[in-house]
């Protein structure tokens, strides 16, 4: 069977309210079977793959969708959602996207199972969230979310389900909750089962013709890795139709709907009827445990309903059928006898101060107040006395005063014709129920008393009937059965005591035997029955294999196989312990919830069957036993039915010789000189545990010799002894390894492998520090202050040097750049000393043209004689937008009321592509227009020249402004030029006006002069300080860099003048 760790792991999660597990299916193609575990667990939700989108959707199942069915044959996956050509978001880590089809930079499409089970898990909370806010069902059932999930799935195409390619259908969530037209939906998830036991539901359907749909499902117990079949407790759905004769089993399907007729399921935890066009009436829901293997007694379950007039926001009191009982059946006039009944809340809200009324005989008994929530059952009961004889009518009212707006106000009143005698007798036990409590047993008795209840004398008899089995109605006729005796004349109101003996098999089948004793008041031909019962349960038995003494080791593990054996009446399980000898370990290796525990659980073994467990001893860590000590340990197994049960499994181990040593260099030694003398001192233990003679021998690398004679060493276990090994280089001794090795005459051997060191060699390493900014923000991360910024002024990159060797150097540093257009600039690094280090920082400026969002590799690589090593960071390049005006050609002459030209060259100097329309205004009353187009897009670093056509209304000073429009986040984004308008190119100068503007000149070009020259001395000056200019250099590069600015700016006015 497709059990493993996992499936039992997830079949589980049934126990914890509220837990619904869903796994996708697998993407392992059509084949039938190719479902494979977690997805083959019986209580969790398998989901397959459908379309998504394209021709067919939904209704095409993905050919990648695993198929059931599972190896015992049940029906998966469950139920199928959208899974192929899915989109989901993207990971902005994600780097291979090779399996989607189809991707952007947020988004993903994937196709699998792997996209339908999130699909269906979404769905499910919504189920989930809908009973607990809306239908006001607290901590609903998994099973309950997963028959919410079954019952509103839709047949995929041709109708066909069950089957093993789509399960129940695709999932519908409208078709599982709300409620369309005059259709609603009911469901129950408070109720259990016993074994032999059934539940029934009345359904009346207000519109015939309409779909019904029932949908049964349960978490079962897990099941057995041994076992062909999984399903430990098996329930049954069985529908009848309002004309009585007709009914419907559960998973008995025949072109996508129910048929009738048919065998019931009991492979499948999960059982369905759909009935297309049903009759208006009274239906009847009945589920049945027929079958109980559970460790526990009761079986929880969901049921949901969907039809037409079905309602689950309404709540509905009525009496539970078969569940009213007195405590005498044939009630004695005077005599004071209790009768109970149950009520159930047959709808969803819960009924607060729910008054329930009863009536005797005409004698009006309480009120009783209780709160009843959604599919819950109490049980009531009142005491009587009647007063005459004949018949008395029971009536008991729920809701007498029509409090509640309920489903069914037709259901609240319960009637039962109870018939009061005065003569007769009466037969009372201590004892109804008797219980099988020993495998070995054959017999059970009761005590019982015959008792006249009149007042004068009468004769009695007594008999029984053969007891039958409840769960499947079968009566045993071959049981013996006898009274101590049968016949009585009995004064008034005498009792006589009656043994009551039965012979059975040794032990029974497990089930509940019931039979009734009759005792007969032969004067008045009055009969009273009592029902006795016979409880059997499922009774322990066990058995070991014997094992005969073993061999262990002191030092490694040893696994044995330990046999055991099911003699009891039913599956059943047992609770293992292992004792393990003082200081050693005994676990299981695939028992128990981790391997190597002490305690586990053997799971179910069926009937007569047996199981096979691989046991593990482990040796104690810290000392070395003998070879040859006697050790004991012990199995217990205690049963899961009766922990009183246990039995003993004893081991006996015997420790075997076991050889191990250790070997010690005691001895330290550095860098050595070729012609070197020294000694090695060694220490030896005997760490096993019988005698050692070891011999030893040295290999040696060139140039080097053992100056002493080397001795045999005996040692008994634990015994230390030292040995001392001379060397004597040659004088041209090499490096190189060294090994000792001792060995005695078994093979055993034990080595130490060392080193000589005849030379040293630089050791250096180096690794990333820090990132500092301009502004003297820092991070040790490359990203811990955003992505990087081109241009000037640039940032700083640190990088940590250290020497993990034993002599002192001095590294050359080389700065590898992604091109020639960045800048770099390292600090010199002094002499690093051994086991320390030194920071080498590198000014970088990145050319203004780097793609933004780019990605560059920095690299810092050190060279320390012939040996290399470097190490490189990646950077992320910061967005910038800005633009430049340069080239301007201004105009020779301009004359009022005459169109003139000038042009004007705008740069992209940022690193984003610029797409803007070009705006141009000047003062009221000129005429200012773009004379090539008012629209550009520029690249990183492309330019266009701009045509401004210009014609004045009057002479004087007047400024144009160009601009980029909508272009707040650009840098430099407009542009102003002063033109000089004349009124008529023939006039004259004024002479004053000729000074002005010639004593103008002289100052801007003496300014310009002076700034080249303090320009050229900033360059020299930095030349000539080389790398030595540490945290000056951000200020003098910057000072720079407005210099230019103000050298540009200098050389426009000029113009201007």
């Amino acid at each position: 069977a497709d059990v493993d760790d996992r499936t039992n792991h997830y079949d589980q999660y049934w126990s914890y309210d509220g837990m619904a597990v869903l796994f996708s299916a697998g993407n392992d193609g059509n084949g039938a079977g190719t479902i494979t575990p977690p997805a083959t667990a019986k209580n969790q939700i398998a989901v397959g793959n459908h379309h998504n989108r394209g021709g067919g959707a939904p209704d095409t199942l993905a050919s990648s969708s695993s198929r059931g069915p599972t190896e015992d044959g049940r029906i998966k996956p469950d139920v199928t959602a959208p899974g192929a050509w899915v989109r989901s978001c993207r990971s902005q880590d994600a780097t291979d996207t090779s399996g989607s089809s189809w991707s952007s930079q947020w988004y993903l499409e994937y196709s699998g199972t792997s996209m339908a089970a999130p699909n269906a898990a979404g769905a499910s909370a919504l189920i989930r969230e809908y009973l607990m806010e809306v239908a006001q069902r607290p901590e609903p059932q998994g099973a309950l979310v997963k028959s919410l999930l079954i019952l509103g799935a839709e047949d995929m195409g041709t109708r066909n389900i069950p089957n093993n390619d789509e399960g129940w259908g695709r999932v519908n969530l409208q078709r599982s909750l709300a409620a369309i037209g005059d259709t609603g939906v009911w469901v129950d998830d408070r109720n259990f089962l016993r074994s032999g036991n059934n539940r029934d539901y009345s359904f009346n359907l207000t519109h015939g013709w309409q779909q019904l749909k029932i949908v049964l499902s349960w978490s079962d117990y897990r099941g057995s890795t041994w076992a062909t079949d999984q399903l430990q407790n098996d329930l049954d759905l069985l529908v009848t139709a309002p004309d009585g004769t007709t009914t419907y089993l559960g998973n008995v399907f025949e072109n996508g709907r129910s048929i009738s007729g048919g065998t019931a399921d009991d492979v499948n935890n999960v059982e369905v009827v759909l009935i297309d066009q049903a009759q208006k009436g009274v239906w009847t829901v009945r589920v049945s445990d027929v079958r109980h293997g559970g460790q526990k007694s009761e079986q929880t379950y969901a049921l949901a309903i969907r039809g037409a007039g079905v309602d689950d926001l309404s709540p509905d009191a009525a009496f539970v059928d078969q569940s009213f009982s007195l405590s005498d059946p044939i009630p004695q006039v005077n005599a004071e006898v209790t009768f109970t009944i149950q009520v159930s809340n047959m709808g969803s809200r819960v009924m607060d101060d729910l008054q329930v009324r009863a009536n005797a005989g005409g004698q009006m008994l309480s009120t009783q107040t209780i709160s009843l929530g959604p599919g819950e059952v109490k049980g009531l009961n009142w005491q009587w006395t009647p007063v005459s004889n004949g018949d008395n009518d029971i009536i008991i009212e729920v809701d007498p005063t029509d409090a509640f707006d309920e489903l069914d106000e037709g259901n609240n009143v319960f009637l039962m014709t109870v018939g009061v005698t005065e003569p007769g007798v009466r037969i009372t036990t201590q004892s109804v129920i008797e219980r099988v409590r020993d495998s070995t047993s054959n017999t059970a008795q009761w005590n019982l008393t015959i008792r006249n209840t009149a007042l004068i004398p009468t004769n009695a008899t007594i008999s029984v009937e053969k007891p039958i089995r409840q769960n499947d109605g079968q009566q045993f006729t071959d049981w013996f059965q006898s009274f101590s005796q049968t016949t009585f004349s009995l004064n008034g109101s005498q009792s006589v005591d009656v043994g009551l003996t039965m012979v059975h098999p040794s032990p029974p089948e497990p089930g509940i035997y019931q039979f009734t004793v009759t005792g007969r008041d032969v004067d008045n031909g009055i009969d009273y029955p009592i029902t006795l019962t016979l409880d059997v349960p499922i009774l322990p038995g066990f058995r070991f294999d014997n094992l005969n003494q073993m061999a262990v080791s002191p030092v490694e593990n040893t696994s044995f196989n330990v046999t055991m054996y099911n003699e009891g009446n039913g599956p059943q399980g047992w609770d293992l312990t292992l004792d393990a000898p003082f200081g050693w370990h005994l676990g299981f290796d695939s028992l128990g919830s981790i391997s190597g525990s002490p305690s586990a659980s053997s799971g179910y073994l069926a009937t007569a069957s047996t199981q096979i467990t691989s046991v593990t001893l482990v040796p104690p860590s810290d000392q070395m036993v003998s070879a040859g000590t006697l050790l004991s340990g012990s199995l217990t197994a205690v049963s899961q039915l009766d922990d009183s049960l246990t039995w003993v499994l004893d081991f006996d181990f015997v420790v075997a010789g076991y050889r191990s040593a250790s070997l010690l260099n005691e001895s330290s030694f550095g860098s050595l000189r070729p012609d070197s003398q020294l000694n090695l001192r060694f220490t030896i233990m005997n760490e096993g545990n019988i005698e050692l003679t070891l011999s030893p021998t040295v290999e040696l690398p060139g140039g080097w010799a053992v100056s002493n004679q080397l001795p045999t060493m005996t040692l008994q276990p634990t015994e230390t002894k030292s040995l001392v090994i001379g060397l004597q280089g040659n004088g041209v001794a090499a490096a190189g390894p060294i090994q000792l090795i001792m060995f005695d005459s078994s093979g055993f051997r034990i080595e130490w492998a060392g080193y000589l060191d005849v030379q040293s060699v630089p050791q250096p390493s180096i690794s990333f520090d820090e990132i500092i900014l301009a502004d003297g923000s820092r991070s040790s991360s490359i990203f811990g202050l955003g992505d990087h910024a081109v241009g000037m002024p640039g940032f700083r990159l640190v990088w940590l040097v250290t020497n993990s060797g034993s002599q002192p150097w001095t590294p050359i540093t080389q700065l590898l750049l992604p091109s020639s257009a960045w800048t770099g600039m390292c600090d010199p690094i002094p002499e690093v000393a051994p086991s320390s280090g030194q920071r080498v920082e590198c000014l970088i400026v990145m050319p203004p043209s780097t793609d933004a969002g780019s990605e560059p590799a920095v690299t810092m690589q050190l060279t320390i004689d012939d040996i290399q090593i470097s190490d490189t960071v990646t950077l992320k390049t910061a967005t910038t937008k800005n633009v430049m005006w340069e080239n301007y050609v201004e105009p020779e002459t301009i004359v009022e009321g005459v169109k003139t030209a000038f042009s004007i060259d705008v740069v992209n100097d940022g690193n984003a592509l610029l797409s803007h329309r070009i705006g141009v205004t000047g003062p009221e009353g000129w005429v200012v227009n773009m004379g090539n187009g008012d629209m550009v897009e520029l690249s990183a670093g492309e330019a266009r020249t701009l045509t401004i056509e210009v014609m004045a209304n009057e002479p004087g000073l007047g400024t144009v402004v160009v601009s980029l429009l909508s272009a707040d986040d650009v840098s430099g984004s407009s542009y102003s030029v002063e033109l000089n308008v004349t009124d008529d190119p023939n006039r004259e100068v004024s002479s004053s006006g000729s000074t002005i503007q010639i004593i103008g000149a002289v100052i801007l070009l003496l300014l310009i002069c002076v700034g080249g020259f303090v320009l050229i001395s900033m360059r020299k000056q930095e030349t000539s300080s080389n790398i030595n200019l540490g945290k000056n250099r951000y200020q003098l590069l910057i000072q720079r860099e407005l210099l230019y600015h103000h050298l540009q700016m200098g050389s426009q006015n000029f113009l201007h003048l």
